[in-house]
């Protein structure tokens, strides 16, 4: 059920911190097809540490194209920027290194959580040594990225103001890693913020900034809440999905 599957994810998304529901009823539905618990489970961590990588290396490259065209780079992007890559890569590691620990006897661990994380360490040591599918996937999430922010280029001009493609490929990336602190529903407030602010420095009036930021919460919410409540009356009016 991949249709279905995927704007369920998108709904739950929408509507929890951090997106954590959507992760945790990608988890639900892998496992009710089959699928052991601990598989489902790596298969989201990959997921959200490729996603990740892929956020971070277009604010790095966006940062780098900002200095090097003489502009300043605000203080708090850059903060959260490396701190957030910081903590990737710490966590790169922590997992990584998971795998190397000793086999004994663990019946204090009923759920079994230390052989999920070896099992998820081991599958990202073996996505590290194979570049090609490293690559390809990073490459994806990345274009996927750059299409959100032509959207929000595409909302901000249809508001009466042109910020141009190359602002938004780098702001876009910044609130949205700064959207996946779990401490609002979504990321609404951080989100919005973050680019109110960056179109205001980059020319345009408070009002217009905050309507474009606003539009592109609202985008999100309308896409993930509206179609994730359709899927969800059509099973419950038919059984099933009927995109399934």
């Amino acid at each position: 059920q991949p249709a279905c599957g995927f704007w369920e994810v998108l709904f739950l998304g929408r509507i929890t911190p951090a997106g954590f529901g959507g992760d945790a009823w990608r988890i639900y539905s892998v496992t009710k097809s089959g699928a052991a618990v601990a598989n489902s489970m790596n298969s989201v961590v990959l997921d959200r540490l490729v996603g990740t990588a892929a956020l971070l290396l277009m604010v790095g490259v966006g940062f780098a194209a900002e200095i090097g065209a003489g502009n300043s780079i605000d203080t708090t992007e850059l903060f959260v920027g490396g701190g957030l890559a910081l903590a990737l890569a710490a966590g790169v590691l922590v997992l990584l290194a998971i795998q190397k620990l000793p086999d004994r006897d663990r019946t204090w661990d009923r759920f079994g959580v230390v052989a999920a994380c070896s099992r998820a360490s081991a599958l990202l040591g073996e996505a590290l040594i194979k570049p090609r599918l490293l690559s390809l996937t990073i490459i994806l999430s990345v274009l996927g990225q750059i299409l959100c922010a032509a959207s929000v280029w595409v909302l901000a001009r249809a508001a009466g103001f042109d910020p141009g493609l190359d602002v938004c490929l780098v702001l876009v990336p910044v609130s949205l890693l700064i959207s996946m602190i779990p401490i609002t529903v979504a990321g609404w407030g951080l989100r919005e913020g973050v680019l109110a602010v960056g179109f205001v420095r980059a020319g345009a009036g408070i009002e217009i900034a905050a309507a474009i930021s606003v539009l592109f919460g609202l985008a999100l919410a309308f896409i993930g809440l509206t179609r994730g409540a359709s899927l969800w009356f059509a099973r419950r009016n038919a059984g099933s999905c009927p995109l399934c």
